[in-house]
């Protein structure tokens, strides 16, 4: 029976980190990352936003772990979240684990069509540059 209830409860934790972020018109994006320097291109069809609800959720998700998540969202259209948690853990079940560490991740979307994010994680930085640029190709 838990195992039924628990996709309810991944996306009920998702949609709720959807509310944290900024709302962006889905389709097709070209999204442009730097990964420590290196550059990247990809393309998808969607909401780029999804990904990073999903973090969210993982995240506080790990608050059971002794991690602890703030959320902020006092700029318009910008979201800060920073994970800190402060040791190596696993659940009891050893399904779920976590690193000593903290995550810091910033979302802007200066519009519904454009989307920066910056992660940073023990000594490593992502940036993503997402750009709407049309409707999603059948």
């Amino acid at each position: 029976m838990k195992l039924r209830l628990l996709p309810a409860v991944l996306l009920a934790a998702a949609s709720l980190a959807r509310a944290d972020l900024p709302t962006v018109q889905p389709g097709e994006w070209v999204l442009k990352s730097k990964l420590n320097g290196e550059p990247h291109e990809s393309r998808m069809c969607g909401n780029p936003l999804e990904r990073v609800a999903a973090a969210i959720a993982a995240a506080r998700a790990a608050e059971k772990l002794g991690c602890s998540v703030r959320v902020d969202s006092h700029v318009p259209r910008t979201t800060n979240v920073v994970v800190d948690c402060p040791a190596d853990r696993a659940s009891d079940d050893g399904a779920r684990r976590v690193r000593k560490g903290v995550t810091e991740l910033s979302v802007n979307a200066a519009s519904m069509q454009s989307v920066w994010i910056d992660l940073r994680r023990a000594g490593h930085r992502e940036t993503i540059d997402a750009e709407r640029v049309g409707d999603c190709k059948q």
